[in-house]
Order: C-alpha cells, then structure tokens, then sequence
C-alpha cells in the first residue's frame, strides 16, 4: 500500500477511536448513614451505569433501585451483573412495561446472613442504545434508590437524577479581578476560569507574549507591583481554549504622607497620613518621629508611645514630658511605610505649639416656650468657638417638673458621617455631665449644634422649668487646648395646662385668660395658672396660647 494511503487509513481509524471514546461522568448521594456512588461510562452504543457503597454505618445487606432510561435507550436491554458473586445470585432485574421503570433488587437470606462490609462495589447495569439514535446527552431519572445494611433500611432517595453527557465542546471563560487599569498600590490579581470540566487550566504570561500550553499554570493569586502587560487563557482536558485576555496594569503608587498634625494635649501630638500605614510604624525603634525646641533642636522631647488609630491613618504621638505654652516646637516625620511597603518620598517638618484659650458662647436651643403637663420637648445644646471637636458639659435641669427621655444624643453637626464620633454621660439627680470627643483631625468652627436632650413635663404640675450649663463647662480645641465657659447659661420652659378647670379645653378657659389680661403677680387675683409663660404678667402671650390651643 503506498505510504500516503497508509497515513490516512490510520488517521480515519484514530478519528473512529476517538469518535468512540467512552465519556464518563459520576455523581455522589451521600446520607448520614453513608455514600452511595453512581458512575456512568459510554462506549459506543453500551451505556453502563455502575454503583458502589460507601462508610456505611452497618455491613452491606441489600439494594433496590428504579430507573427511567432515557428515550434513546432500549430500556428493556438493561442487565444488571457483578464482580461480587454473593450480590450476583442475590440479584434480580426486569424491565417493567407497566410501569416502564427498569428494577433491580438485591436482598436475600444468604445476603443478610453473609452481609459484605461497609464499603463495596455493587456492580454495574448495562443498557443499549436504541438503533440509529446517538444524542450528546443522556439523563437518567431514579424514582426509588435504597440502601440496606443490617438488615433494615440505611438510605433512602427519591427523584434523583443523573446525567451523562456527550463530548465536550464548550469553550472556558476566563477574567481578572480587579481587570486592568491604573492603580495607585500593587494589585493582588486573581484569574478565574468558568467550565464544565472541573480541572480546566489557567495559563498566562505577563511579557505581553501570547500565552500557550507551555506557559506557567495559574496556582494561586498574581502580584503586579510594576506596570504588567497580563496576558491569559484558559484550555480544559478536551482541548477547548478560551479567548486570550489581555489586561494591562498601570502602578502608579502613592506613597505616604502627612496631611495634618495636631496637639490633642499637653503631651499628646495626632499626625494624619493620606493612607493606611504599616503597623511597624508604632515601634519606637524606627525613629519615624521626632519633637525638639525650635530654639535648640538637639534638646530633644523623648516618645514614649506611638499609638496607631483603628485604621492605621493616625498616629498619637505620647511625649515624656509636656510641652510649654510660651515654646515652638519642630515635628519631624520620616521614613514612615505604608502597607504596601512604599515609603514617604522625603521627611516632613512643621512646628505645633499648645495653643492659648479663646472665646466660648453656649447655648440651650428651645423647641418651645411653653408645653403642657405630660407632654415632651427637646432642647439642643449649642457652642460657637473656633476650631473644637470635643466637650464636656454640666448640664442642670429641675427635677421637680420635668424628667429625662431616653438617652441623650449627639446632634448632627457633631455626629457628621465618618469622624467617629461618640458621646458618654451621667445623670444623678437632675445634674448631667456630657462628655463628646471627635475622631482624628475633625474640627468646627462657628454655632454648632453638641447635644439633643428630650424632656417630658411632669403630669398636675404647673410651673417653671430651668435648664442651666454650669460655669466650668468647656469645648476642647482640635489643636490640643480647651476653652471653659466662664459664667452659668440658663434657660428656661414654662409648664402650664390651657384647661384651666379640668374639664376640658373650651371657650370658657379663654375667657378667663382674657378677663385677666394686665394683671402681675404683685395685683390681687393675679392666678400664676393663667400665666402660661410663668413671666409674671397674665397677657397677649398667654391669651394667644389658649387661642391656639383651642383652635387645634
């Protein structure tokens, strides 16, 4: 035979081989009672199904299964055998028409007298496929599985399914993430693959060269710390390639600076950072910080501590002695890391100084001037100064007539998103002391609002209710100093009910008002209930009130 006929004989047999190559697939059902494995072979028209058992808590006894072929098969060529001559003559298979179910059963005395372990081969059903029938997939419905060890029933499973399918010609799908684009830090890359075949491959390079089947294998995430042209494919055991994809990655890193410092107390100095850095950055050993005079540079202040903030981007810097009010100091940061290892590009040098008291105004905002018995109302407490982010007040309040609601709460000019703010408090006795602080290098400046406290009005009770902010009370300044507030604020809500007989709010009530309108508490028949205001004057005010109280 000339060569060239040779060659292409084989090659159409190789080519009928592998049209002919069995496909497998297998599939677990497990229990707490143990496994039972199925797994199916195709050989050209033979279709087998085999079955094993698995960790068991009893020794092998029996078997019974139904099966639905699927309709390109001859259901009625099913035949069961095994390896294991003892589950062989315990055996018994048909195909039933009625049903149209194809059914094995293996149980009998010798099988439960003679059980076969825990862990076993069961054997395997051979089916035909129908003639002229040859689909890509084959799936296999089990209405009834069981499993019998000891004598009784161990596994139980109901409408299983399972597929065989044909020879795979589904291409994977490979990405990145993150994908490629400009990046301030090094990226951890991670390269994903989508397929049906479970031991589908990742190879890639990063040269910008195409990737092969010799090119490295992806194993575990890629770190590009350096502009990287990635370039990938993904290849399954059938031969099925993906699409090469190409990311490209720009680094272009930030490193770290400072970007504020301030003096948070007399031996405390905050530095911000414009990221997160490394934890060795507390470590007094590094030297990363560095306080002297600025008259006399070399008189240096020791660090004793370097405290990082929850996130790394703050450092509280605790000195060893406290600095002076009448001294500039120089603040030197340098060689501080961040967490990709990237170093401030240069040191940095400023000069703090403690700095002196200024002026303080706080406030009790009302939300009315008169509620009445039982009813509750908010006052908000207010500072204006310049350049706080913290205070500690005392605050006093009758307790006669009214009480506290609730937990007080901080006000949303303080609470803003993200400064990590919070709030403590006492209260004993009608005296509260409120203690808020800010995180990092928040500050504010002008009228802002500190606290929200709601009051309740005491029921049967009329009367003046007083609210003071003690003298002592300060805000904290953001660069380390206080400012105390040097006189008692005072305030007041007057407490009064508009039905003045008790029987009901009506036009009566304000007559009586009206009638005794212009009279004080020094006249005869001045009655403090149709006061509403408790300012001593029965007049337009108080009339008005019961006006709109009655209108409502």
């Amino acid at each position: 035979m000339h060569h060239f006929g040779k060659t292409a004989m084989w090659s159409f047999v190789l080519f009928l081989f592998a049209v002919h190559l069995a496909s497998a697939a297998s599939q677990s059902l497990t229990d707490p009672n143990g496994t039972l494995l199925i797994e199916g072979t195709r050989e050209g028209d033979q279709i087998k199904l085999s079955f094993s058992y698995d960790k068991l808590i009893k020794d092998f006894t029996g078997f019974n299964l139904e099966i639905q072929a699927p309709d390109a098969l001859d259901a009625a060529s099913g035949k069961f055998r095994s390896d294991n001559m003892a589950i062989q003559f315990s055996s018994a298979d048909n195909y039933d028409t009625v049903d149209q179910l194809y059914k094995l059963i293996i149980l009998s005395p010798s099988l439960t007298s003679n059980p076969q372990g825990k862990s076993g081969k069961l054997g395997e059903i051979t089916f035909k496929l129908q003639e002229g029938k040859n689909p890509d997939d084959l799936i296999f419905q089990f209405p009834v599985i069981r499993v019998y060890g000891g004598g009784e029933q161990l596994i139980l499973k109901e409408n299983e399914t399972f597929s065989l399918v044909g020879p795979d010609t589904t291409k994977p799908v490979v990405e990145a993430q993150p994908a490629g684009g400009t990046y301030s830090a090094p990226q951890t890359v991670t390269l994903k693959i989508t397929d049906n075949d479970p031991l589908a491959a990742i190879h890639y390079t990063l040269d910008g060269s195409e990737p092969q089947d010799s090119s490295p294998t992806y194993a575990e995430p890629i770190t590009i710390a350096s502009d990287t042209v990635l370039r990938f494919i993904g290849i399954d055991r059938a031969g099925n390639r993906s699409e090469v994809v190409t990311e490209r990655y720009i680094i272009q890193v930030t490193r770290p600076e400072v970007t504020a410092v301030t003096i948070k107390d007399e031996r405390t100095v905050t530095v911000a950072f414009n990221k997160a850095v490394a934890g060795e950055t507390a470590s007094l050993e590094g030297e990363h910080f560095r306080v002297s005079p600025q008259n006399d540079p070399s008189a240096v202040v020791q660090v004793t501590a370097i405290t990082l903030n929850q996130d790394q981007t703050a450092a509280d810097i605790t000195l060893a002695s406290a600095l002076r009010k009448d001294q500039i100091y120089q603040l030197t940061v340098q060689g501080v890391k961040d967490q990709s290892n990237q170093t401030m590009a240069a040191p940095y040098t400023t000069f703090i100084q403690l700095p002196s008291a200024g002026e303080l105004a706080l406030l009790i905002e009302k939300q009315a001037e008169i509620v009445e018995p039982g009813e509750t109302f908010t006052l908000v407490l207010k500072a204006e100064a310049e350049g706080f982010n913290g205070f500690d007040l005392y605050v006093g309040y009758n307790t006669e007539l009214v009480e506290l609601v609730g937990e007080p709460k901080l006000h949303r000019d303080f609470s803003g998103e993200g400064n990590g703010s919070s709030l403590s408090f006492t209260n004993q006795n009608g005296k509260l002391r409120l203690t808020g602080t800010q995180g990092g290098a928040q500050q504010l400046s002008g009228k802002k609002g500190l606290v929200e406290l709601t009051f309740k009005a005491k029921l049967a009770i009329d009367g003046l209710a007083r609210f003071t902010i003690d003298e002592g009370s300060e805000v904290r300044l953001s660069n380390g100093g206080a400012i105390e507030l040097s006189e008692e604020v005072r305030s007041s809500v007057a407490i009064s009910n508009p039905d003045i007989n008790g029987d009901g709010l009506t036009v009566s009530d304000l007559v009586r008002v009206a009638r005794a309108n212009g009279k004080t508490s020094a006249d005869s028949g001045y009655d403090a209930r149709l006061d509403m205001n408790k300012d001593g004057v029965i007049d337009a005010v108080d009339v008005a009130y019961v006006a709109n109280k009655l209108l409502k």
